[in-house]
């Protein structure tokens, strides 16, 4: 951890967004990937606090994307099917070691059960190692035939409250204020046109966008409309690794002040 200049932070489409070894040749720096596929907001702050408190220097690049305001990006989301809710486990099986008495009660609060099998589990499962990027192929003409279920499982009903996804929200908004001399970079990785469409969510998103420029540590970019062509997407809303390259590339050079090691 103390030797990383860089560090990327967020769920799947930062792992299939960010080359890490491509960013490290670009600015002659140390960068980590430490992206999740499939990771709630939660974990992913909790993850951040972690690696702050053993990094003094790094910068935190944070992927934000569309479904992770959303309900689909809260940890209640994991127990909506029987489908999901071995996720619930698994995620707080990998992450219970980040957890305070206070959290853990959260939890257990949601489903105790599931929250005893996870913390019992945790004691003899490593925390998760980590791969720097996802290689993806294009897939999109797949997703066109799917887009049926997947508009199904977008707009699929729940019992996830607004005030639940505040809760995580305010999560990150604590992190935030509690490194006031932490540079963070958030961005919004792109997204196929119609995902966005899909998700109809800009209203939300644009309240969390409005909360973090209060914080003068955090610079926040929208990508999520960044111009490629459909061979540079796996599906809707996860990039291929030609559009990871590309991406990758254009994230350094259009942020010099940021990526100051940049060659």
């Amino acid at each position: 951890y103390s030797s990383i200049d860089y560090s990327f932070f967020g769920h799947s489409q930062s792992l299939a967004g960010i080359n890490q070894f491509l960013i490290e040749d670009l600015t002659g720096s140390k960068v980590q990937n430490f992206s999740r596929p499939g990771a709630p907001l939660f974990y992913t702050v909790k993850r951040i606090d972690n690696f702050l408190n053993k990094n003094k220097q790094a910068k935190i690049i944070l992927e934000l994307g569309t479904n992770q305001v959303d309900k689909k990006g809260m940890i209640r989301n994991l127990l909506q099917s029987k489908s999901t809710e071995e996720n619930f486990i698994r995620f707080l099986t990998n992450n219970a070691s980040f957890l305070s008495l206070k959290e853990l009660y959260f939890f257990l609060k949601i489903d105790f059960i599931k929250t005893i099998v996870a913390c019992t589990k945790s004691i003899y499962t490593p925390i998760n190692t980590f791969i720097g990027y996802q290689s993806n192929e294009n897939l999109l003409s797949s997703a066109f035939e799917n887009i049926d279920e997947t508009e199904k499982n977008i707009n699929a009903t729940n019992t996830i409250k607004d005030k639940h996804i505040q809760l995580e929200l305010n999560l990150l908004y604590k992190l935030l204020s509690d490194f006031p001399e932490r540079d963070f970079l958030i961005i919004r990785i792109p997204e196929h046109p119609k995902h966005l469409s899909l998700f109809d969510n800009e209203e939300n998103y644009n309240k969390v966008v409005n909360r973090l420029s209060d914080f003068k540590n955090v610079s926040f970019k929208d990508y999520s409309s960044f111009d490629l062509d459909n061979e540079s997407y796996r599906d809707f809303n996860h990039l291929s690794s030609k559009g990871m390259n590309i991406f990758s590339t254009h994230l350094v050079i259009q942020n010099p002040i940021f990526f100051k090691n940049t060659n």
